[in-house]
Order: C-alpha cells, then sequence, then structure tokens
C-alpha cells in the first residue's frame, strides 16, 4: 500500500507541472500560436514567444486575441469525462483546429502543427 500512495503522489506531482497533462503548438500565418494546460488547472496561451493569457479554470475557459487584424481564440474545453483536455482554434470564427468532434466534423491534423 505504501508503494501505491507513493506512485499516486509522484503522479500528482509530474502532472502538476506546468504544460505537462497538455500542450499544443500552431504555426499560423507566420505566428506560433502555443497552449498548454496542466492537472491543476492552468491555462496558458503563448503567441510568438510571449504569453499574453495564463490563468486556473477548472472546467476550461475561451481567450480571444487578434493578430494582424484578424481575430482568433482558443477555448480550453473539458472531455472523456473530465479524464482530458480539448482545444478549439478559431480564425475570423472559422474552426482551424479542434479535437472536439461535437465541434468540428474536421479531422484532428492539421498541416503544419507541431506537438510538443
Amino acid at each position: 500500500m505504501e508503494y501505491f500512495t507513493e506512485g499516486i503522489l509522484i503522479g500528482l506531482v509530474i502532472a502538476s507541472i506546468p504544460g505537462y497533462w497538455f500542450k499544443k503548438r500552431f504555426q499560423i500565418d507566420g505566428h506560433e500560436i502555443f497552449v498548454k494546460n496542466n492537472l491543476l488547472g492552468k491555462e496558458t496561451v503563448i503567441i510568438d514567444g510571449k504569453t499574453v493569457f495564463s490563468k486556473f479554470s477548472f472546467f476550461g475557459a475561451r481567450y480571444e486575441f487578434d493578430l494582424d487584424g484578424t481575430s482568433y481564440e482558443v477555448e480550453f474545453s473539458l472531455k472523456y469525462h473530465c479524464l482530458g483536455v480539448g482545444i478549439t482554434l478559431r480564425k475570423a470564427g472559422s474552426v482551424v483546429f479542434s479535437d472536439d468532434y461535437t465541434k468540428s466534423n474536421k479531422s484532428a491534423h492539421v498541416p503544419g502543427d507541431q506537438n510538443s
């Protein structure tokens, strides 16, 4: 039982490292959009190496920003009965990427997309 408890504690520590649980990198129109989330609910959006959003949210949040006059939106959501994090990226209101198939019937793969 002692090893089980230690394993759970080590897993929680590793999962709470910022960005450990979920991270995704996009290259769009010459910009790099990097999103990450950890088990404790810290969501971060980094654009071209600069952190523009970083806050805690247990149920997912939506972040809106403009790049070169075009509106973008990053939305975090819970999926798999709260055991995973989903991401939807929209450009000018159109879904560019979504791993939540209820929001888009597109493939979860985007050309130029790089997982990290």
